[in-house]
């Protein structure tokens, strides 16, 4: 698998982790999970996904510190970053994020979040879609992060 099928998810509930972890894998993502800040920290020096989906509130710090390490300490502003959040208004930086994902969100919305931060909706050649569409006997109906 490529480091365009990756996805990095970082979120300190285990249970929306394996949630939406299996929803991206049946889109076709590699994914790798992170319980918090320092462990993605510490998974992002070493590694590059094609983009980071991550919760604005974690255990150990906030989502929005992993972001701006990401953007400025290692200088990788093209990383995409997906922000998810229980919270109404926007979340501490937004501006940095490619997109923002409020809980509960569908399983759809998740999909289509990653797939638009990493620009994979459509390959550019053919016109279909770059990863296997999600079948809809594998989503569990209901919303994720309630």
């Amino acid at each position: 698998m490529s480091r365009s099928d990756s996805i990095l998810l970082v979120d300190g509930d285990h249970v929306v982790r394996r949630r939406c972890r299996e929803l991206l894998e049946s889109a076709g993502y590699m994914v790798f999970e992170s319980p918090g800040a320092t462990h993605a920290r510490m998974f992002l020096r070493t590694i590059t996904p094609a983009a980071v989906l991550i919760e604005s509130d974690l255990p150990d710090g906030q989502g929005a510190e992993v972001v701006r390490f990401v953007k400025r300490e290692l200088s990788r502003g093209e990383l995409p970053v997906v922000l998810m959040s229980a919270s109404d208004g926007a979340p501490d930086a937004a501006d940095l994020a490619n997109g923002v994902l409020h809980k509960p969100f569908s399983p759809e919305q998740l999909v289509a979040a990653v797939r638009s931060a990493c620009g994979t909706s459509l390959s550019s050649s053919q016109g279909q879609p770059r990863f296997k569409s999600c079948p809809r006997n594998q989503i569990r109906s209901g919303p994720i992060g309630t």
